[in-house]
């Protein structure tokens, strides 16, 4: 290691300046597609003498053209593995006596973004030779030292008074006049140190550093069984940065056909952007800019999620792989015995994670650790293989994947820590059930909209107009997505009474336009909404904020809560909803729910910020999942005191409350037993409570 680091920083012996052209778009535009390359040119300089020793060129034709032109090409004309072989025995010669050689290329698109890309789809094993090189602009804005950024060897021809019409009008003209410009910083007795390395390996692992915008791009249209390799194998000749690949995943964790990559520099971000429309396993991929926030939104996620995965994968492993559609009573043993010996599980019933939901029940989702590259292609073999009656999907997966899948399973659809003594916790066979309807009926519940493309200076007032009649049926207000800034994103949710009117409304509203710009509509349920609110990064940024500010505000506490209705503050527009006020005996600290591992150990996590805006109130069961109705306040009173002559005291009527806080069923406490029958017998002929529809059974 310290050799080759020796190496960098030495002038190199031979210097050896190589071009490339392709059969497509050449000069500023190399590397925009595709196209075969046809000729590679060299010319070696002794670095001492400073003299041309030795040239070359390769007229290459295309093996994947199978047509009779090739068949008859003549000896001068070579595969592009044969020229690189030919090419990599000069430099074996030109390196005897241990001398050094190094290539010199007017950019980096030579060998980024045509060779190495090339060789990759041919199969081709380069040598190191060409992951190192020089970049001849950057090394002439080193020696003449001016603030001036070189884009091509013209403005360099211009700089040095070269008249460059003539000179860079060839391949062989181009290729002659970086030998003189090379040649020209030699004898001005410039030394080439700033060494340009390509890295072929993806160095996956939790990201570091401070996360740019201009180094962070989107693929999309993406296969669905893609793995951060596929990604990286697509972006080959650029440099990837540590966890640089972060595959999305949809709400129901699944991948989307996206990727979010960040490169090792702006420079490298540019180059990937080039790629646009290139293919990846025969499917064409649209690149396009991200941002460091959508980026770090994917690739780390809340802090427990990231010390979940950082303790999973301290058991070391090369390979992850991510189980989907296990039985639901499936163990980690199970799991281990469907692989068997070969491959092995690293570190036996340690290498697998069982993923659960807050209240221990399975999703399916399981993680497997392997020790080495062979081991985790030989498990892929198993796809769609069976454990019990149900078929498993394998997939390679990645860390970043893993703490969104952690993410989605264990901290959105749980929004706080349960208070000992008020919310269930795993192993409570009734509330075990309440947590699992809340879920279903969230999961089931299609009354909301998801509006994208908003003006950023939309209000409130406007989405709402933008709606039109249908802004008689929205419950509460709307919730709008806020950037890392706290911005508006440009995306927002409402939700209607029912599921047809969301139906209904989004089918009218859907590209219809606000100001100058359409909005696209569509329908999802309220435990996508959820979801979105909970895990956006910046509405927990913008929660943090406001939890700081209101540091008496709660949403649970320990003792039997009393509801008062304040009066709520008025908030710009341009900021995030304020969360509820709601006046409390004691407010215990909020932080984020610990995930549950297969184990069933509570992994060490850190307090989170948790959104805690307004969006659907999940209220838990209280004594047994009922509240007594005198906690309701006035506005929850819906069981009348009085039914034909039989007065109810309150306090022995108790609601059970669905996952929007809203009363479903009362339960009321008859003494003497008579009072039933009369309070049956009353229902039996009058089943309406005002204009709804009420069924009355017998409980205990």
């Amino acid at each position: 290691m310290l050799i080759v680091e020796k190496q960098n920083l030495v002038q190199p012996d031979v210097l050896v300046v190589w071009f490339v052209k392709v059969a497509g778009e050449n000069e500023d535009l190399l590397g925009v597609d595709e196209t075969p390359i046809t000729n590679i040119q060299w010319i070696a300089i002794e670095v001492v003498e400073n003299k041309i020793i030795r040239e070359g060129e390769y007229i290459i034709f295309d093996e994947s053209d199978n047509n009779e032109k090739v068949i008859e090409a003549s000896n001068k004309e070579l595969t592009l593995k044969e020229a690189t072989k030919q090419f990599e025995q000069v430099i074996l010669e030109l390196s005897e006596n241990d001398r050094i050689v190094r290539l010199v290329c007017e950019n980096s698109l030579h060998i980024r973004q045509c060779l190495i890309p090339r060789a990759q789809q041919q199969e081709i094993k380069l040598g190191d030779i060409f992951l190192k090189y020089y970049d001849i602009r950057k090394e002439y804005r080193s020696f003449t030292e001016k603030n001036v950024t070189f884009k091509n060897l013209t403005e360099i021809s211009e700089d040095m008074i070269i008249e460059s019409k003539d000179v860079l009008s060839s391949l062989d003209k181009a290729c002659r006049f970086c030998a003189k410009v090379t040649q020209h910083l030699l004898k001005e007795g410039h030394k080439f140190l700033k060494l340009e390395s390509v890295s072929l390996t993806l160095n996956d692992g939790m990201p570091t550093g401070y996360v740019k915008d201009d180094t962070i791009v989107r693929a999309r249209g993406l296969p669905w069984q893609v793995s951060d390799v596929d990604v990286a194998a697509f972006f080959t000749g650029l440099n990837i940065a540590k966890g640089g690949v972060a595959l999305c995943l949809n709400v129901k964790g699944r991948r989307n056909g996206e990727a979010l990559v960040r490169f090792e520099s702006s420079e490298h971000r540019d180059m990937a952007l080039r790629r646009h429309k290139h293919h990846l396993l025969g499917r064409y991929i649209e690149v396009y800019k991200g941002t460091a926030q959508e980026f770090l939104k994917i690739a780390k996620g809340p802090a427990a999620a990231m010390h979940a995965a950082a303790e999973f994968l301290t058991n070391g492993g090369e390979v992850i792989i991510r189980m989907r559609g296990l039985p639901f009573d499936a163990t980690v043993h199970d799991v281990v015995e469907f692989f068997g010996d070969s491959p092995k599980v690293l570190q036996g019933k340690n290498g697998v994670m069982l993923i659960s939901y807050p209240d221990g029940a399975s999703t399916g989702d399981a993680f497997v650790l392997f020790e080495t590259e062979a081991e985790g292609q030989f498990a892929l073999k198993k796809h769609r293989e069976n454990i019990g009656k149900r078929y498993v999907e394998l997939f390679r997966s990645t860390r970043a994947e893993l703490q969104q899948v952690l993410t989605m399973y264990n901290i959105g659809y749980q929004l706080v820590t349960p208070v000992p003594g008020q919310l269930p916790f795993p192993g409570s066979g009734l509330n075990d059930r309440a947590l699992i309807n809340q879920r279903l009926q969230a999961l089931m519940n299609m009354s909301c909209l998801r509006m994208r493309g908003l003006p950023f200076s939309a209000s409130h007032k406007d989405i709402l107009n933008f709606l039109g009649n249908y802004k008689e049926n929205v419950v509460g207000s709307v919730h709008i997505i806020y950037n890392l800034q706290g911005r508006p994103s440009g995306e927002a949710f409402v939700q209607l009474q029912t599921a047809d009117q969301a139906h209904t409304c989004a089918n009218d509203r859907h590209l219809k336009h606000l100001g100058e710009r359409y909005i696209e509509v569509f329908q999802c349920s309220v435990q996508d909404m959820t979801w979105m609110l909970a895990t956006s990064h910046a509405n927990q940024l913008a929660s943090q904020q406001l939890n700081h500010a209101n540091k008496n505000v709660s949403i649970y506490h320990q003792q039997s809560p009393t509801y008062h209705t304040a009066t709520a503050p008025q908030y710009h527009p341009s900021t995030p909803s304020p969360p509820p006020v709601i006046q409390t005996t004691s407010a215990p600290t909020i932080i984020a729910p610990p995930p549950l591992t297969s184990t069933g150990i509570l992994t060490p996590i850190s307090p989170i910020p948790i959104y805690t805006g307004q969006f659907p109130q999940i209220i838990s069961p209280i004594a047994n999942g009922f509240v007594p109705a005198q906690h309701l306040g006035h506005n929850h009173q819906v069981m009348p005191p009085m039914i034909n002559g039989h007065l109810f005291n309150q306090e022995t009527i108790h609601y059970q409350i669905n996952p929007f806080g809203k009363p479903e069923v009362a339960y009321i406490a008859f003494a003497p037993h008579e009072h039933f029958h009369h309070a049956s017998f009353h229902f039996d002929k009058q089943k309406f409570i005002g204009n709804r529809y009420v069924e009355m059974f017998y409980a205990h």
